[in-house]
């Protein structure tokens, strides 16, 4: 593919389609029944996550052969085909694994093809109600086959609830929210590990995220969200 017009409907059914096989061979067989261990930066691991990784980078490889980046491999791994490859793959396994150990039904796998650090496409997949989120760049956003749509106002940021996890050491992120807050409500992170929902946030929200040389484990969530909110603004009707 040269540009993100080559990305066709059978293109993204087909990354669609490989993304379900995944999570109903690899994820579902081992929901409510895994064992969940620490990574040194305190978010929790699981088999799923590695069985699904590594089914997600053959799968994605048969479709568009480029490196693919994962959440569970080294972050020198991740930076390297970051800064190298013009055009990968990047996927989270299993977006929101605290819920998925826990036997929580809130998780989701998050998958972006990238081309020089932006994303053509992107999509989030529920495993338990199997449902897809996808977006094509300047081509749409979708849920299944369904275009989504935008009401013409969106709420402001000041009735935004923000969703805080501790698990990293974020204090100049909290300081700065502390004095300059931009939301309405803040919720912590506890035991219940909330999956980024873009319909939480205003249009135009997530341009405020930590970059990626900071956060590299929110890098596939970004992206595929990110091609989500970008497509559904082109939805809104401008007065």
């Amino acid at each position: 593919m040269n540009d993100s017009t080559d990305i066709t409907v059978p293109f993204a059914h087909a990354v669609i389609e490989a993304v379900r096989r995944v999570a109903a061979d690899e994820i579902m067989p081992r929901y409510r029944s895994v064992v969940a261990t620490r990574k040194d930066d305190g978010s929790l691991l699981t088999e799923a996550d590695l069985a699904s990784q590594r089914a997600l980078v053959r799968a994605l490889g048969a479709i568009e052969p480029v490196p693919v980046m994962g959440e569970e491999m080294a972050p020198e791994k991740q930076v390297r085909i970051f800064e190298s490859a013009p055009r990968f793959w990047c996927v989270d396994p299993i977006d929101g694994t605290a819920n998925f150990a826990a036997g929580i039904p809130y998780f989701a796998v998050s998958v972006a093809l990238m081309e020089n650090a932006r994303p053509l496409f992107g999509t989030v997949y529920d495993p338990v109600a199997d449902t897809a989120y996808y977006a094509v760049r300047g081509g749409g956003a979708w849920k299944d086959h369904r275009p989504l749509e935008l009401a013409p106002e969106a709420p402001p940021l000041a009735r935004a609830h923000a969703e805080v996890s501790l698990r990293r050491d974020t204090r100049a992120l909290r300081g700065a929210i502390k004095n300059h807050r931009p939301y309405g409500k803040r919720r912590t992170s506890g035991k219940l590990s909330v999956v980024p929902i873009v319909i939480h946030i205003p249009i135009g929200a997530l341009t405020t995220l930590p970059n990626g040389n900071e956060y590299n484990g929110a890098f596939s969530v970004y992206f595929a969200t990110q091609m989500l909110v970008r497509q559904l603004e082109r939805n809104v009707v401008r007065p």
